[in-house]
């Protein structure tokens, strides 16, 4: 409680710096309606989504053991993680997509959205796959080897769902900034009666890992109504630009991951499969999929930290 008190002062200390007017004591009686409308649909979705992150937690609890939640949440929390970076983005793309939902400006709107769409790949594919490769020894260290063998199968499995789960923070982003926060609760609400039903059947017969297959199975049928729902609330579309040549560089990430599966994690010969999957991944990002000034951009910033290296020196 003490932190969240603390963070918001910062944030209004922050907002009041670059805001001037958020302190000035005025009621704009016209706005009243639509922020409570929108607020209102805002909220209910945001308590289904709290229960549809934490529904297979208790149902597994219920129906297996909490030795199996025990299992799943280890698996789980370091999956999670990796939305961490993609969910911080909404918070400046929310604003930035509700400055540009105008039909004038809608092929910047798109132009943004799939950028957005296409980075958060970027990184995330040799992440995912470097993740894959030490979850077992990772879980032996932080939990024990009971956890290394009860975690890493459960792990595999939610990392598929985190793939979709990292784009589909894009069209929530879009859908929220169009003020249908309505159709997210009606979506995720929705969702929660079937997957409570999906969940149950699947844990109950294969414990942590029935869990995680229902939760995989959600949110990766979530992204594909998520990214239509965008498309007609807030026109957006994305860009197939290097679809083919994307495919091709997230099929090289795999072999590392399977050859680490077969000779184990730190074996010299998997260290190599690695390094040369990630130098043929960058070939292919670099000419295949990033757009021009993006690459631009990418060297600029390069260059300018080289220069700030030498000069340190």
């Amino acid at each position: 409680m003490a932190s969240s008190f603390l963070t918001l002062i910062g944030h209004v200390t922050a907002s009041g710096r670059l805001n001037a007017h958020l302190f000035e004591a005025s009621i704009e009686r016209s706005a009243i309606r639509p922020l409570l409308k929108f607020g209102t649909a805002y909220v209910g979705a945001a308590i289904a989504a709290v229960l549809l992150v934490n529904m297979e937690k208790g149902i597994l609890a219920a129906t297996v053991s909490s030795s199996a939640l025990a299992h799943y949440s280890v698996a789980f929390t370091l999956a999670s993680m990796m939305t961490m970076f993609t969910a911080s983005m909404v918070q400046s793309l929310i604003p930035a997509f509700s400055q540009l939902q105008t039909p004038e400006r809608n092929a910047q709107l798109n132009s943004l959205y799939s950028r957005g769409i296409r980075l958060s790949l970027i990184w995330a594919i040799p992440c995912l796959a470097l993740l894959a490769i030490i979850a077992r020894p990772f879980f032996a260290v932080w939990a024990g080897e009971e956890f290394a063998r009860a975690s890493s199968l459960p792990f595999y499995v939610l990392l598929l769902g985190v793939a979709c789960n990292i784009i589909a923070f894009l069209p929530n982003a879009a859908i929220m900034s169009a003020g249908r926060a309505d159709a997210l609760a009606k979506l995720y609400w929705l969702e929660l009666l079937l997957y409570g039903a999906l969940v149950w059947f699947l844990s109950s017969r294969f414990g942590a890992l029935g869990a995680a297959i229902a939760w995989s199975t959600r949110v990766s049928v979530d992204t594909i109504f998520q990214f239509t729902i965008a498309k007609h609330t807030a026109g957006t579309t994305y860009s197939k630009r290097g679809n083919l040549s994307f495919t091709l560089a997230a099929s090289i990430m795999i072999l590392p991951f399977a050859a680490s599966l077969y000779f184990g994690p730190f074996n010299a010969g998997v260290l190599i499969v690695l390094a040369a999957c990630l130098i043929a991944y960058v070939f292919l990002i670099w000419n295949a999929i990033l757009e021009r000034d993006e690459i631009l951009w990418l060297v600029q910033r390069l260059s300018a930290s080289f220069s700030r290296l030498r000069f340190d020196g």
